[in-house]
């Protein structure tokens, strides 16, 4: 992969947003095109452009400024491009294990959910993908019947959460239960867990829609990692990435100032990363990636 210059997925990222404004799809294609032509990771492009476009669409959608058909238009035109980008990237070798990742009951926004799931795709599972507002009694009986082994759910709004318990209750019933990952932004989710009969160690809450979070909760919850030794806690993960970051800044004769340099964060980040004591965004690990001339997905696997 080739090393980018922040500014380039920013100059596509606005040709991306002034596409979808004018409801031109084509150069809204275009700006992707271009994307996967220069090298840009699966991470960077996902993450720089399409979620950062969405972003600033939506705030122009809360601030009056776009209409609600013109904010549809610009989520489905961002899906499209995301499957174009997920098919482009080859998986890493398969994990024998299936994910289902879906929007629960009454959820509509999708787009948070298909990061998490390209982003599993990619780290070598198996993954089925529903959508949004997938009916409660279809979803448990499509997961108790596929053989699964994870299940990501995008919770966006308290109203939801009667969902979400009649869900964790069916998944108790199960002969074999997979685990659960629970996301979308909704503050209450937490405090449904810890009431929950649930065991505490077959449920990951993340924030949000964080892609990285979600592939380091997965691995952690199924217990998997490509030397198949058991992954305990993010704690453990992380001391394993940062040691996988460090080898890589070693082999390029590099301090950790030069690499703080080249990506753009603060040595002493480079440093608590190095050491394990620092979680990784998605954004710091698409620049620490873009700077050590590797993919996400090798920066993020186990060595």
């Amino acid at each position: 992969m080739l090393k980018q210059d922040s500014s380039q997925a920013i100059a596509l990222k606005d040709q991306f947003v002034e596409a979808v404004l004018n409801r031109n799809s084509k150069d809204a294609a275009a700006a992707i095109d271009s994307a996967l032509a220069f090298g840009l990771s699966p991470g960077d492009i996902y993450v720089n452009i399409l979620s950062e476009s969405q972003i600033l669409i939506g705030k122009m959608y809360h601030e009056g400024k776009v209409s609600t058909a013109l904010e549809h238009f610009a989520t489905e035109t961002a899906l499209g491009q995301m499957i174009k980008v997920s098919n482009a990237f080859p998986s890493s070798k398969s994990n024998g294990l299936k994910a289902v990742v879906a929007c629960v009951e009454g959820n509509m926004h999708s787009f948070g959910a298909r990061i998490i799931a390209d982003f599993l795709r990619l780290d070598g599972w198996e993954v089925e993908f529903l959508g949004s507002d997938t009916l409660t009694p279809d979803l448990i009986q499509f997961v108790s019947t596929g053989g699964v082994d994870l299940m990501a759910l995008s919770v966006s709004l308290e109203e939801q959460l009667p969902h979400v318990q009649d869900i964790m209750e069916a998944l108790r019933g199960l002969e074999t239960s997979p685990k659960l990952i629970l996301g979308g932004g909704c503050p209450q989710i937490t405090s449904l867990v810890k009431q929950s009969r649930s065991p505490q160690e077959s449920v990951k809450i993340i924030v949000g829609a964080d892609p990285i979070e979600a592939m380091v909760g997965a691995r952690i919850l199924c217990g998997i990692s490509e030397t198949d030794s058991k992954l305990d806690s993010l704690e453990d993960y992380l001391v394993i990435i940062g040691e996988q970051i460090q080898k890589l800044r070693k082999e390029k004769s590099w301090s950790q100032a030069t690499l703080a340099s080249s990506c753009g964060l603060d040595r002493t980040y480079i440093s608590a990363v190095e050491h394990g004591k620092q979680n990784l965004t998605i954004g710091a690990a698409v620049k620490l990636a873009d700077a050590l001339n590797t993919s996400l997905v090798s920066l993020l696997s186990q060595q």
